[in-house]
């Protein structure tokens, strides 16, 4: 290649970046919240729960919307919008408002067993490259949106070393699932399996499209992430709600106890009849969400509500979720821990609503609409079989005597349970 074509190329790549940077920014009527002083972006990290508790009182409250610093890409904005406003956005059409160790090795040879079959769920090299897939993957994102500004994220892939780490992942994992997709694709309709693979090859072929190993490996670490990171964040955080409330535990052991007489083995109707347990696990997630925010769409046209209120296209839009959970005029007490809060509504009001992974218009920590998390219900057997043999195999507790909750670690909008306390286990004498 020559010299010539060399600069041709470069000087592109400048005009192209200085034509992004001076493309204007959506035109917001909204009022913005942030930091007096210093509003860089490192507050945004650690400290962004106090700028939604200040907008979730000033504006959401009154049933107005704010905007806020988007960490992510500042090029646009991000809109937290009121509770009102819900339907209407869950309602949208896509083409308007789009879209510790031990623990994740449990849930990363659960997903896999729902995700790519019975013959990789128990191979130590999958497993691993799930695990290090959803590693790698989680320092990349955070890397690249610190060290990179919207306009040059396209050259993580060639410079930074946790992206590339992901892509060798991503190779890697297409070569160990190449055997099973072909496999898979003779069999065609004679296929007898249930699984993630299965389930992507008839996404794929009702769309006309061919699935690619690559492509494959894509689909399945997206999976994989959401189902191993998620599900074991929730599991630890739940686990040090039980340390820091014992006096549920005795009265979930005997519901446990109870179920298994009743029923030979462990189905999603049986599991269903663990509904102390159910309430605890949701009033867990209640007051320790992984997510300030939900609900999150982006405006691919200008779009109107029916109030009048305007959105331009490009905008971010999300619902404080955070917040919503701790508004006493939403949940009476609502910085108090209450293991039997969602069991007295199941009782007084619906039995069939207020489970762990039900979605309503004052539960909205798995979404809303068509897009509320799918694998939620998944998720919410899983963790049931994990308690039941927690409850009844082990006594457990900090290492820590004194020791209360550890305190959440805030990363941006996203809220992790601390993984750095140490939890002591001994094998119950008088085992279920």
């Amino acid at each position: 290649m020559s010299a010539a074509l060399y600069l041709f190329i470069a000087a592109a790549a400048m005009a192209w970046l200085a034509w992004k940077q001076m493309t204007p920014l959506p035109k917001l009527e909204v009022p913005r919240v942030q930091f007096e002083g210093d509003n860089s972006m490192e507050r945004y990290i650690s400290e962004t729960k106090s700028l939604m508790d200040q907008g979730y009182a000033q504006y959401l409250k009154k049933g107005e919307p704010f905007s806020i610093r988007n960490p992510s890409d500042e090029r646009h904005p991000l809109v937290i919008l009121p509770m009102k406003y819900l339907a209407e956005v869950r309602n949208a059409p896509q083409s308007k408002l789009s879209f510790p160790y031990f623990l994740d090795k449990l849930f990363a040879r659960i997903a896999a067993r729902v995700m790519v079959g019975p013959e990789l769920c128990r191979n130590e090299e999958w497993l691993q490259l799930a695990l290090s897939y959803t590693e790698a993957s989680m320092k990349a994102i955070r890397g690249v949106r610190a060290r990179y500004p919207p306009s040059l994220r396209f050259l993580a892939q060639y410079i930074d070393s946790n992206t590339r780490t992901v892509l060798r992942h991503r190779r890697h994992a297409a070569q160990v699932l190449r055997p099973l997709l072909e496999v898979r694709m003779s069999e065609k309709e004679e296929s007898t399996y249930i699984d993630g693979i299965k389930w992507l090859l008839d996404v794929y072929e009702m769309r006309g499209k061919n699935l690619s190993p690559d492509q494959l490996a894509q689909d399945e670490f997206i999976l994989n992430v959401a189902s191993i990171s998620s599900s074991s964040a929730v599991a630890l955080s739940i686990i040090y709600d039980m340390i820091d409330h014992p006096e549920l535990l005795e009265e979930i052991r005997e519901e446990i106890s109870r179920v298994v007489k009743m029923h030979t083995t462990w189905t999603q109707n049986s599991l269903g009849e663990l509904r102390i347990l159910d309430s605890f696990m949701k009033e867990s997630l209640r007051l320790h969400t992984l997510q300030q925010l939900t609900v999150q769409r982006t405006a691919m046209v200008p779009w109107t509500f029916k109030d009048g209120f305007q959105l331009p296209a490009g905008t971010n839009i999300s619902f404080a979720s955070q917040q919503l959970n701790l508004d006493n005029d939403v949940y009476p007490n609502a910085t108090t821990f209450d293991a039997k809060r969602f069991l007295r509504k199941r009782e007084e009001i619906d039995p069939n609503r207020f489970h762990f992974a039900s979605v309503s218009d004052d539960s909205i920590v798995f979404g809303a609409g068509f897009h509320a998390c799918p694998g939620r219900f998944l998720a919410q057997d899983i963790l049931k079989l994990m308690f039941v043999q927690l409850l009844t195999r082990y006594d457990f507790k900090l290492a820590q005597h004194d020791q209360s909750r550890p305190p959440d670690i805030p990363y941006n909008f996203s809220i992790m349970p601390n993984m750095a306390s140490q939890i002591l286990l001994k094998e119950k004498s008088n085992m279920l």
